[in-house]
């Protein structure tokens, strides 16, 4: 008998194909049953492989045994014509039809029932985890004016629109920074939904001749890239707040938001503040703006003589603000007298909005930073409180949690800022600051590496906090090349290398750099101590501290690495010298609420 013939007389064909439409079936029902009862995946792969492993021993069992009315029993060599042979055979066809026709069932209901409703609830999911279909991304208007040079009012009108639709608290506005970011992108309507975690895109444009206006809209369903809405404007400049108010309007109408309360509307000045408002965000954000400090003098003057005009309209406060921090940075012969200017702004305008959450923090952000922690910490909670998904004030919250010594609240509130505003660079800095004082460096690291990744420019600041945390896991050499990337790109003084190489055990390096500084600075500076805290030459440190007359209380709060000196008995003296809070935060009652983050894979 030739070997096909056998292996079909001892049933082995029809084995292999009934126990390959069982173990198919089988694999679809887990793939639906276990994730309803909480299984595992993992256990999911070991039944494969163990079906898979299975099929060999089947083929071999069917060759070896035979399937008899009397049960199961060792092949005896009957003929393929024999009863009892044919009576194994028909039983196996019949078990392979039960078993086909059940697959063809269960195919047909999946593809046809059970997958159309995964897809549905899928689009379903992905909605509730963006506020529902109640969010919309306010992208940059494109300007369409004959000559090209009003992007500065353009990107005004939209971000007066974001800001109107921001502050209606049952709606999901994505920020300005990862909102504009998609400006001259090639990014679909698609990708930037999914990317900002919205259901709807809005677009506009701007077109400007003189006084006269026309702004076109359009509301777009992300899933579908369907306009919902569209209409345009022409009109003239005194009618822009009124245009504003209606496009904020029919989006909220569109998209059936609820309102709890008075609808939001837009703030109202005249149009030259406008402009001028519009023109100041423009430079102040523009890096690549030549002579910027001659343009910040400019704007200076004109945002100071609007404020005479409008006490009232708080943007360009905001801004005059903004200004004079740029103006230190640029010119610090004169940051005396600007730090007071902007002190003095920064007060009369707390005292102008006393319950405008922006003011607030403000004006408290600064009193926090000068030492005022009985005083700031209660008000910028207060301005929490007033609007608790507000960005702005959620950072100034969070610069309150890392003074206060409370760096898991502070990563707590960042996490959720980047899961607003995923594109921007800031909040991702903050969020690795954060994660720096509350000593969680892998976090550190990877959300470094994964913004590198995705195209963000971190700055400095972002590269200085990479490298502290390459040199808190242990990675030596790699702290060492970013640090010294990070001073080459500063200037600062080789602090962090000279670190790296102590570990690494260069020590003809890093007493070369130690030497530096201390030619630099002198050999008593809370820098060279920092070098010994940092290399636990504790006793070195301490040999500096007690001679030093003044400190930098900040310079204290802020570094992990000075915990260590915390355990020192001789820690005690040192920070009642220098006013120091051992910890602020068991002192001020600070309580925060942080909004619950809708898509954990937004960070």
């Amino acid at each position: 008998m030739s070997l096909i013939k056998e292996l079909r007389r001892r049933n082995v064909f029809r084995v292999g194909a009934a126990y390959l439409a069982g173990a198919w079936l089988l694999v679809q029902l887990i793939r639906e049953l276990f994730p309803l009862f909480g299984v595992d995946d993992s256990v999911s792969r070991i039944v494969v492989i163990v079906l898979a492993l299975g099929f060999i021993p089947a083929l071999v069992i069917s060759w070896v045994f035979e399937w008899t009315p009397k049960g199961i029993k060792r092949d005896a060599g009957e003929e393929y014509e024999s009863p009892a042979t044919k009576l194994q055979t028909r039983l196996f066809d019949r078990l392979i039809i039960v078993v086909l026709s059940l697959a063809v069932a269960f195919f047909a209901v999946h593809s046809f029932i059970i997958d159309p409703m995964r897809d549905a609830e899928n689009l379903q999911n992905a909605r509730v985890n963006s506020f529902g279909d109640k969010s919309v991304a306010i992208l940059p208007c494109t300007d369409l004016s004959e000559h090209g040079d009003q992007q500065y009012f353009a990107d005004g009108i939209a971000e007066e629109l974001l800001n109107v639709l921001s502050r209606t608290p049952e709606l999901r506005v994505p920020a300005r920074t990862s909102a504009f970011s998609f400006r001259d992108g090639n990014a679909t309507i698609n990708e930037i939904a999914e990317r900002l975690n919205v259901a709807h895109v809005l677009e506009c444009s701007v077109r400007r001749t003189g006084q006269q206006l026309r702004i076109t809209a359009q509301l777009i369903e992300a899933v579908t890239d369907t306009r919902m809405w569209t209409q345009s404007y022409d009109r003239e400049m005194g009618d822009l707040f009124a245009i504003q108010d209606d496009i904020a309007g029919q989006v909220v109408d569109r998209l059936e938001v609820t309102i709890l309360g008075a609808r939001p509307h837009v703030d109202q000045t005249t149009p030259e503040i406008f402009e001028l408002s519009a023109l100041a965000n423009f430079i102040l954000d523009d890096r690549k703006f030549e002579q910027k400090q001659e343009r910040l003098e400019e704007i200076r003057e004109r945002l100071e003589q609007a404020i005479v005009d409008d006490p009232d309209y708080f943007p360009i406060r905001d801004q005059l603000s903004r200004v004079y921090v740029q103006l230190i940075f640029g010119s610090p012969a004169d940051r005396q007298e600007l730090d007071t200017l902007r002190d003095e702004l920064n007060l009369t305008t707390y005292e102008r909005f006393p319950n405008k959450p922006e003011a607030i923090a403000l004006y408290m952000g600064w009193r926090l930073q000068y030492g005022f922690y009985e005083e700031a910490a209660p008000e910028i909670q207060r301005a929490h409180e007033l609007d608790p998904d507000n960005l702005r004030t959620l950072r100034s919250t969070a610069y309150a949690a890392l003074t206060l010594h409370r760096p898991l609240l502070a990563v707590e509130i960042q996490e959720y800022v980047v899961s607003r505003d995923p594109v921007c660079a800031e909040c991702r800095n903050s969020l690795i600051s954060a994660y720096v004082a509350a000593e969680e460096y892998k976090k550190a690291r990877s959300l470094y590496e994964e913004s590198t990744a995705l195209g963000l420019t971190l700055g400095f600041q972002g590269r200085g906090h990479y490298a502290r945390t390459l040199l808190a896991l242990g990675d030596f050499e790699g702290a060492l090349e970013a640090f010294q990337v990070f001073e080459e790109q500063t200037g600062f003084l080789p602090l962090g290398s000279g670190v790296a190489k102590f570990f690494l055990g260069r020590k003809d390096e890093y007493e070369k750099d130690l030497a530096h500084m201390k030619e630099t600075l002198g050999e008593i500076h809370p820098l060279i101590a920092t070098f010994y805290v940092e290399t636990d030459q504790l006793d070195l440190a301490f040999e500096i501290f007690d001679k030093m007359t003044q400190f930098d209380r900040d310079f204290f709060d802020h570094l992990p690495y000075f915990r260590k000196l915390h355990q020192d008995p001789r820690w005690q003296e040192v920070a009642e010298r220098a006013g120091i809070w051992r910890d602020p935060g068991d002192e001020i009652v600070f309580e925060i609420s942080v909004p619950e983050i809708r898509d954990q894979s937004k960070l």
